[in-house]
């Protein structure tokens, strides 16, 4: 007697990347990290990433 095998589908991922934002300005980034922290956390789809202020030296 054969045992029938089902075929098994897999589900392809549909899991979107988050974006990836890096800023560099002059300074210490205070200000404008404070308001871009905000738009990190209110936008659950952008990730921000800060350059330290002597990076941007040229």
């Amino acid at each position: 007697m054969v045992k029938k095998i089902r075929k098994v589908t897999k589900s392809t991922p549909t899991r979107e990347r988050r974006k990836i934002i890096v800023v560099g300005t002059e300074g210490k980034n205070k200000t404008e990290e404070l308001y871009l922290r905000h738009l990190e956390r209110t936008q659950d789809n952008y990730h921000i990433i800060f350059a330290n202020g002597n990076d941007t030296i040229l």
